[in-house]
This record gives C-alpha cells, sequence and structure tokens, in this order.
C-alpha cells in the first residue's frame, strides 16, 4: 500500500530539514527537500536565484507543489514561504498530511544562518516580520500542529506518534 506524504511546514530554521532525514530512519518514506530539488532542477543555488527577485523562486516552488500532488510516499521538507500560495497546500496537501513545525523565534533567531536564508541576509530583524506575516498561514494550512521546542528525538516522537494516530501504523520501521 502507498503511504500518504508526511509534509514538513514552518519557518526557516524551524527544523524542517533536519526532522525530515532523520524521520527516514524511522519510517518507510523517502526524503524530498523543495528548496533542495530546485537547486538540482535549476542548476543553481538559491541565493542565485532569489537574485532575479522572489517571484522567480516562488514560481520553481509553485512548479514543484504542482508535480508533488500525485506524489507518494514522500517525507518533504518544504520552504518557508511555500504556504504564501494557497495553490501550492492544495497540490501538497492532495498528497499527504502538513504537519506545522513550529518552533519559538528566539530559537530560530540564535541558530539561523542568514548567509543560507536569501529573505533574511543581512537583515535578521526581518525574521520577526515574516514570522507574524506566515505564522496565520501555517496555522490554517496545517492538518497537525507540532511544537519544536525540546529535543530532535522529542520532536520525532510526536510526529511519528501523531502520523501513526492518523491511521498510518504500518510503515514503521521501529
Amino acid at each position: 500500500m502507498t503511504q500518504p506524504n508526511l509534509i514538513l511546514i514552518g519557518m526557516p530554521g524551524s527544523g524542517k530539514t533536519s526532522l525530515g532525514q532523520a524521520l527516514v530512519q524511522k519510517l518507510s518514506l523517502d526524503f524530498l527537500d523543495m528548496d533542495q530539488e530546485i537547486e538540482r532542477v535549476s542548476g543553481r543555488t538559491i541565493s542565485e536565484i532569489f537574485e532575479e527577485g522572489e517571484t522567480a523562486f516562488r514560481s520553481f516552488e509553485s512548479q514543484l507543489a504542482r508535480e508533488l500532488d500525485q506524489a507518494k510516499g514522500l517525507i518533504i521538507a518544504t520552504g518557508g514561504g511555500v504556504v504564501k500560495d494557497p495553490d501550492n497546500v492544495k497540490a501538497l496537501k492532495k498528497g499527504g498530511k502538513v504537519f506545522f513545525i513550529d518552533r519559538p523565534l528566539d530559537q530560530i533567531a540564535a541558530d539561523i544562518n542568514s548567509d543560507q536564508r536569501p529573505l533574511l541576509k543581512g537583515r535578521l530583524d526581518q525574521l520577526q516580520v515574516l514570522y507574524q506575516e506566515r505564522y496565520p498561514l501555517y496555522q490554517a494550512a496545517a492538518d497537525f500542529h507540532i511544537s519544536n521546542q525540546g529535543s530532535l528525538d522529542q520532536c520525532l516522537k510526536t510526529i511519528i506518534a501523531t502520523y501513526r494516530k492518523d491511521g498510518n501504523h504500518e510503515i514503521l520501521n521501529s
């Protein structure tokens, strides 16, 4: 039986990629990081794409979201702004369940590397603006709200338990 996708949304630095990679060890699903896939397909880094403007990046992101609407059996770590386009959310939800990884802003700010985050480059104050803009979008898009305030292991256990409760028992390796 093909399993539904497990889609991770949240702010840049919330732990989507780290959690997605760790979930691969626990679940019989493959991992796809949307930002990495955009870089692979375009042959450019996210920062290079953003040099053309945010619209150029969002175009790549929307195209990939539409392609993923038929995918199954994936753990998908999205870019932080994927929720800005309701069509992206609709396409992603078609193939699976959306988990909002909610990490406190002060923890994100302490860990974030603005060199790898084009919208935050040189302007960590912009993080607060993005948070205020996107938080309600994450809440609206999410099937499940997962707090990421503790350890990676605690968050993994919560995601797996929630995924199991949603009827996905047979996918667990351990």
